[in-house]
Formats: structure tokens, sequence, C-alpha cells
């Protein structure tokens, strides 16, 4: 009878049983759908199947294909008869010796041994009893002396590990001792195998190392239904008689790569002595496990000098590659939702990884007997009634889930560049081992669009990317806010939020779990990644996503400069434009800082409901500042920390506004002289000649109007001649108006000072708006005239 097991899955597989008395008897561990099967000739050609793959393949047809050794009560050796013995001429003499035993008893030994003595037989006894003449031919020639002596160097473990092993074949038995000798019993305790393991050795002697262990590999457990586990050695990984020193170094790297591997495949070997059935659950246990076991079994060979090799060179497994895999949920491959069951190998990579947070349990739970927390954790598995191996964790940090909840929790308080680093890899550039995993959590940040919900998974004990593509205008910066949501999952200790703005992942800023928190600033586009730390231990009520939490990300832009006008003696400054943040309502206040030249900023804070601010000119000493003094405007919007209380976050300062203090200049002063005699037709010309090079030339039009012409030569002056009219007002002549594309501004008095003298004073100037008229923005153009009459 055959008892074959549905899973879960679909998949079967056989369980090995006994059937006693009428009576079928099979170790399970769950209840779950078995079905039993007869068969009679069929078990035989199965397990046929299985020992020919154990084999590499090959049908056992004649007695040369493999040589074997019994290395101690624990391992029997095969290696390719095809491999070299390590001192031929020796083991030929001996096979000479047993030859002429042989040949004295008429067995032609042409084609071997067993050909050779069954031809014999049945020629002796005519055919009829062959396998009696056979049987006692066989016991006499173990009564011969001679025979007896050449099996009895045959069976020293002594002479066979000097001269007939193989070199390779001995390192690797040298190997499976000390993998031996550190596994069990004082050392660290471990189950040992009740069944002699074969080995058996491949890669060399014209047997192909099987393509599914992959190539790089040096050996691997294989543990498959109806067979004892066994192990695969890789013989073409191991280097012999290298030359140099450099050969030398790369022969010792090779054999200490083998040491491990024997103590990481071994170590397979003894789990199933814990779980006799290999379920795929247990997978990344299993190599998580061995993993660890192997960095343990690193130090203790290096610290003994069995193991020569720097950590640098030796060939771990490459759990460094896989540090991505904390997304799905630690412990539970049911909870793998993100697609990890598409890939064949995802659970043994898994398990490389999650190595480091068990060598962070033994650190921590296990502190100061550290070598018990593997055999501790082992026993208790099987004992387990999950295959996951999330029971056992629980059980060997003392049977409190939430003892395995903050122990995840803690583990991931800081970020780890082991894990972290390849999580930002894969969600940023989206190549590389499962990085399609990575690409359904990507949200845009922009100007346009500054605010997003994200949807956190919950998937317990998890560590879960988020990709942020953050795209800014040129030359402008941003700063990132956060705030979490109000559901009891994240406003609880099992979630914690951090950004990361580095290619490492590294670098954390951790989210406050009340209200807006400042991730971080940004000068230009950038991704940045966000890290859901989640320590529950079961899925939320429901399922994934069931609690409907959602935390909020919102990108606080650099505005543009505000706008600034001046009248009559006072600063109204107004918003640039509403952004996109404030027109969704989630600027709640506005802020116009003012600097002095001499840096006292001052600072006005509005609602975001009226943005209008008008300041006093003398409030900022704007009235008595020195030509040429700077005077800076920003623009800054906020957003409320918490809801209900009156502390705020601001983005940064925006683009500034400058503007300079630039009052008239270029005053000429001096005599001047007069000619007040002079018509153009019946209309007198007053022409005022200033101090080299500028010339001013007043026509008096009529009583309330003259033509005035100012430059620095007199084709200057009379491209510049406008008509000033008369001002009762201010009593001054004035043309306020455009001059192609300057605005321009004619200012002038004619008088007598003290001394009776005639006097021209005015001034003109050119601005490039109308509105930049006396406000403290720079004149394109500024001169001031002021000159007295000559007299004769």
């Amino acid at each position: 009878l055959v008892l074959t097991h549905i899973r879960a899955d679909g998949v079967s597989e056989e369980i090995p049983c006994q059937v006693t008395d009428g009576v079928l008897t099979a170790k399970i561990s769950s209840n779950s759908l078995f079905i039993i099967k007869g068969v009679t000739a069929g078990v035989v050609a199965i397990r046929g199947i299985l020992v020919r793959r154990k084999f590499f393949g090959f049908s056992f047809n004649r007695d040369t294909v493999f040589h074997s050794f019994q290395l101690g009560s624990t391992f029997k050796i095969y290696w390719p008869a095809a491999m070299t013995p390590a001192d031929p001429a020796e083991v030929d003499r001996i096979a000479q010796r047993l030859d002429a035993v042989y040949a004295s008893y008429g067995i032609d030994m042409t084609e071997g041994f067993e050909r050779g003595i069954n031809a014999l037989a049945v020629k002796k006894s005519g055919g009829w009893d062959a396998g009696n003449y056979k049987q006692s031919l066989l016991e006499t020639i173990c009564q011969d002396p001679e025979y007896q002596a050449c099996m009895a160097i045959l069976e020293d473990p002594s002479w066979v590990r000097e001269h007939f092993l193989p070199a390779k074949v001995a390192v690797i038995a040298d190997c499976l001792e000390l993998a031996e000798e550190y596994l069990f019993e004082a050392n660290r305790g471990f189950r040992r195998p009740t069944h002699v393991i074969d080995v058996l050795v491949a890669g060399d002697g014209g047997i192909d190392w099987p393509e599914q262990h992959g190539k790089d590999s040096f050996g691997a457990a294989v543990n498959e239904v109806g067979l004892n586990p066994y192990l695969h050695v890789n013989a073409s990984k191991l280097i012999i008689d290298a030359l140099g020193t450099s050969g030398q170094q790369l022969a010792v790297i090779s054999d200490d790569n083998m040491l491990l591997t024997a103590v990481h495949e071994l170590f397979h070997i003894v789990q199933s002595g814990y779980v006799t059935i290999d379920y795929k659950d247990r997978r990344w246990f299993s190599e998580a496990t061995a993993v660890m076991l192997e960095r343990e079994a690193y130090d203790y060979f290096k610290a003994t000098e069995w193991i020569r090799t720097g950590e640098r060179e030796i060939s771990f497994t490459p759990r460094d590659r896989y540090g991505m895999c904390y997304l799905s949920s630690y412990a539970k491959p049911s909870h793998w939702v993100s697609g990890e069951s598409s890939f064949d190998d995802y659970d043994m990579h898994y398990g490389y990884a999650a190595a480091y947070f068990l060598e962070y349990l033994r650190d921590n739970a296990y502190r100061g007997y550290s070598s018990r927390f593997l055999p501790d954790l082992m026993m208790r598995y099987s004992y387990a009634a999950d295959t996951s191996g999330y029971s056992s964790l629980i059980s060997v940090l003392g049977g409190a889930p939430a003892n395995l909840s903050q122990a995840y929790r803690d583990f991931l308080a800081k970020p780890r560049p082991e894990i972290t680093r390849l999580m930002f890899l894969r969600t940023v550039k989206g190549t590389g081992d499962y990085a399609s995993l990575f690409c359904s959590r990507t949200v845009p940040l922009s100007r346009e669009v500054p605010l997003h919900d994200i949807e956190p998974r919950y998937l317990p004990l998890s560590l879960t990317p988020c990709l942020l593509n953050i795209a800014l205008p040129a030359e402008r910066s941003a700063r990132l806010l956060v705030r979490l949501g109000s559901d009891d999952m994240q406003q609880s200790d099992w979630f914690k939020l951090a950004a990361s703005f580095d290619a490492d992942g590294t670098g954390w800023k951790m989210a406050d779990r009340q209200g807006y928190s400042v991730l971080g600033e940004i000068s230009q586009s950038v991704q940045v990644v966000l890290f859901e730390t989640c320590s529950n231990v079961t899925l939320p009520s429901g399922g994934l996503n069931a609690l409907g939490g959602r935390y909020t990300v919102l990108l606080l832009v650099q505005p543009e400069e505000p706008a600034v006008s001046f009248e009559n003696g006072k600063i109204i400054l107004d918003v640039p434009g509403k952004s996109a943040l404030a027109k969704a309502g989630h600027v709640h206040q506005v802020q116009y800082t003012v600097v002095e030249p001499d840096g006292t900023a001052h600072e006005y804070r509005l609602p975001a409901d009226k943005t209008k601010q008008v300041i006093d000119e003398k409030d900022v000493n704007l009235d008595t500042a020195e030509p040429g003094a700077v005077f800076k405007f920003f623009y800054t919007e906020l957003v409320r920390q918490n809801s209900g209380k009156e502390t705020f976050l601001s983005g940064p300062d925006g683009v500034v506004a400058e503007y300079q203090i630039n009052k008239p200049t270029g005053v000429f002063a001096g005599p001047a002289h007069w000619q007040t005699l002079k018509y153009q037709g019946d209309k007198a010309v007053l022409s005022v000649d200033l101090i080299d090079p500028f010339y001013v030339y007043v026509t008096a039009l009529d009583d309330d109007r003259l033509r005035i012409a100012a430059g620095r030569s007199e084709a200057d002056a009379e491209s510049r001649a406008q008509v000033c009219v008369y001002d009762d007002e201010y009593g001054l002549y004035k043309f306020f108006g455009w001059v192609v594309d300057r605005y321009a501004c004619y200012e002038f008095t004619f008088s007598q000072n003290a001394a009776g003298e005639n006097m021209v004073e005015g001034t003109i100037v050119f601005y490039a708006e109308e509105e930049h008229v006396n406000s403290i923005f720079t004149p394109l153009e500024s001169f001031k005239i002021y000159a007295t009459e000559l007299r004769d």
C-alpha cells in the first residue's frame, strides 16, 4: 500500500507508511486529505527510479561505476571509479595480488570478477547448480590467507585514505568528519541521523554535476520520499595541487568552502530528523536556520584554525542578495500576497535573508548562551503543530506572541543596510531579483499634485516600501510632510513609518504618531522611499486593509515671489497666486517676511483666506534707508501640524523679491551761462549750459508749458525733449508718461536764490514700469539738475 497526501496547493506527495496485520500506520502532522493506493511491483520500480536519480541517473549493470568508502558509522562515500586514486601504484599492487588469488581458483578476470566467477560456476556445475557452486567457491576464497591479507589492507581506513581515496574525495571526507564533530554530541548537540548518510560525489570522473543544484554550488542535500536523505557533493569546485602562491591560496579557499558546505548541507539532513515530512512551507525555515548555522560554524572553525580564509573571500550562502524579501510576512508564507508564489525559489531565498532576524533573536533572547539557540529552536520546531516555524519562534521567546512582535519592532527600529539597501534599489530602479514584487506601490507628487493618501498593507511582521516620485520645477525646493492615519493600527506601536532619501535605504526619518511630521528637505526632483514597518503578529480582523487606514503625504513646494507694491508710504504684500495645495484647502496660514539690509527680519502671518498684508514703510525702516540698500520679501505657506492646535509647519520660503533703494543720483551743480535774449519766432528760449557733459534746454511755449530737453549732448538732450505742464498744487513743471518703452518723470522749478541769482532745479527719472514711480524699485536712469545763472 502507498499513502498519498493531497496538499492544500493540489500537489500530491507520498507519505512513508507500513502495514502490519492489515493495519496501515503513518506519521502525519495535521488533518488533511489522504489517499491509499494498492500497488505491487510498481513500488520496486519507483524506488529504482529514485535510486538512479540518487546516483546521477546511472543503472548499475557493472560494479565499476562507483567506488565507495565507509566513513565511520555516519557516512558512506561514493565516487566515480574513473577518479584517480591518491596512490595508483599501491592500489594496482594490491589489485594484482587479488587477481592472482582469483586466477588461482580458475576465475577469468578479463571482464571483471562478477562475470568471471559466474562463468566459472556455470562451467563447473554444468549450469544446473551454479548458485551453490558460486557460494561454495566464495567461501573458499574468503579463507585463503593471501586473500585475507589483501582484504585486511583494503579494510584498513588509514590505508584507504592514504592510497585509495582520490585527493578530492579525501578532502570531502575530512570536511564531513569535521562537520560531524561540530554538529553532534558535546559541541552543538543536534540530533544525530539514525541512518548511514550516502554521500555521492559528482563533477569529476565523468559524472556531471546535476544542473538542478546550480553550477556554482559545492553541494546539496536531497530529501526524497522513499529514500533516506543523502548528499551530493561537487568535486569540480575543489582545487588540488595548484601551482604558485596564488594557486595555493585558491586551494585553501576551496577546501574551506567545502567545509562550510558540508556543515550547511549536513544540517539539512539533521533537520529531517526533527521533521519527517519535507513540506514546501518548511523550506524558508530550513534555509534560514542552515544559513545561520553556517555563519556560526565559520566563527568556530576560524577560531580553531581549521578555516584560514577571511570573511571577504569565503563563499557564504548569498543572503545579502535577498534582504528585500522582508517585504513578505516573516514566518507566515500563508500571508505572502504580493506574487511570491510565482517564483519557484522564493521561499529558499527568503530563508537566506531571514537568517538576519534569527541571529538578532539569538543575540538578544539567548545572550550569554547563544550556542543553545538553534538546538532549542529545532527541538521546539519538531513539536510544533504548524509547518511555518511561526509557533516555534514564539515558543523560543517565552510563548507570548507579543514578545515576537516586540522583537521584530526592535529589529527594525533603525535601518539595516543589508535589507533596506536592496529594498530601495528594487523599488527605485525596478531591476534585480524579484523586482516585480515592488512595482505596484508608486505615488507621484508634484507642485500640481502635492497631496496623496496611501493605504498601508498591515502585513504581519513585514517591511513594505512605497516609492514617492517627486517632481519639482527647476531651481525650486520643497518640504516633504506626512501624517499618520487615525485608525487603531497606525496609532499603535505595531505600525511605524520612516522615509529614506539615500541609495542605501538608510538615514531614516521617522514619522510622529500625531499630526504632520517633516520628513525632509528636497532641492530637486528626487525619488524617496517610505518604509512601513508592521510588527503585528496577526492579520487585522477582516483581512488585509480591513481597517481602512490611510496616511497622507504632502509636498510643500517653494512658492513664487510675493506681489509687492508701494503706495503713500505703505508696502502692500499679496500672494503671487494660489498654489494647488492652497486651492485644495490644505494651506492654513500664509507668512510674509521682510528682511532689512542689516538682516533684521519682520514676519507677518495671516489666515490663508486673508492674504493681503499692508505694512508701514516706517515699521521696516524703509523710509530712512540709504541709497543702494536692498530689502528682501518672502512668501511662505504653512499647514496646521495637528488638528485643533495652533502649531504650524512651514514650507520653504518662497522665491525672494529684492528691491534696492536707488534715489535719483547724478547731481550736476555749478555755474551755468544763461542766454536770456534768444528768440525763436515770438517765443523766448532760455538756454542753460551746465557743467560738461550735461546740457539742459528750456523753451517757454506759453505761461503754463515749457519744452524741456536734457542730455549728455545737444543731440541726446533733444531726443529727450518733453513738454512739461505747470502744476498749481505743487508749484512745478512736470511730465509723467511713456517715452518709447520707458516711463519718464520730469519735474522742474525755476526761482531765485538769496543772492538774487536765477536758478533751475529738476529731476529726470526713467522707470521700467509706471507702478515703480515713488517706490523702491531701481530706476533705469536718473538725473538731478541744479544750476544757477552766471551774470556778466
